[in-house]
């Protein structure tokens, strides 16, 4: 019997749930090596994963990893991912319309509409919960950010948790966590030619991760199956697997 999945929830769930059902912590020390080498993933004892799990206000991650070091705390990845769509995905694209954004917030520009898909403005929520531990006051003079708490055009002042018990559960295992580090998963695009203010963003692609032959055999089949011979779901081309090797 074999799943299939689509697009970029398809690529995740065959990855994680690849190494999860296997219980692979091998896999995930390299995966983690590919998110920096200062990470020592060789630390790491054990691991939960959280798929799309709600933050409410704070916005639903793709992944939250919460990492266990052997007697000495656990440290939380939030990781989101993007594909191209058989488009282009560019990083580049992203970070520029993310730093406007910011930029029209620090100009007090407050009808600048943010884009709730874009990769940073995803991840910057996340590190907006983390930071406050989710208790964002309406007074954020308090709280210096490069980014708006108070949503779009609504009558809500500040982001809140809210009342659900399930995530304010999920909440207090990540804000029991030492250190908090934000991932993004993206196929192979430009050179990165600037960066995020004030904000540490790792950047993993799915190409990389097709080269390490540890996570390619829980990802190659999804990313085959999500593409033509000139298009791909998930990566700016399609894979060939010859090359990889």
């Amino acid at each position: 019997m074999e799943i299939y999945g689509y697009s970029e929830r398809g690529a995740m769930n065959a990855l994680f749930y690849g190494m999860a059902l296997n219980d692979d912590k091998d896999a995930m020390i390299e995966f983690l090596k590919l998110v920096g080498k200062d990470l020592n993933a060789d630390q790491y004892t054990d691991y939960k994963l959280y798929i799309e799990c709600s933050l409410s206000d704070f916005g639903d991650p793709d992944l939250v990893i919460i990492a266990e070091k052997e007697g000495k705390g656990k440290d939380v990845f939030f990781v989101e991912a993007k594909v191209s769509h058989q488009g282009h995905f560019s990083i580049n694209e992203q970070m520029r319309k993310h730093n406007e954004y910011c930029e029209s917030i620090e100009e007090n520009i407050i009808a600048k509409k943010y884009d709730a898909s874009n990769l940073f403005f995803q991840l910057k929520l996340k590190d907006l919960f983390y930071k406050t531990k989710g208790l964002v006051k309406q007074d954020n003079n308090s709280y210096n950010d490069k980014i708006r708490c108070k949503k779009f055009k609504t009558d809500q002042d500040y982001r809140v948790l809210g009342s659900n018990k399930i995530v304010k559960q999920f909440s207090s295992l990540i804000t029991k966590c030492e250190d908090a580090y934000f991932i993004a998963i993206v196929p192979n695009s430009d050179e990165i030619k600037e960066g995020i203010k004030d904000f540490d963003v790792r950047i993993v692609t799915w190409e990389s991760i097709l080269e390490k032959d540890e996570l390619k055999k829980y990802l190659s089949e999804t990313v085959k199956f999500n593409q033509t011979d000139r298009k791909s779901q998930i990566l700016n081309s399609p894979w060939d697997n010859n090359k990889s090797q």
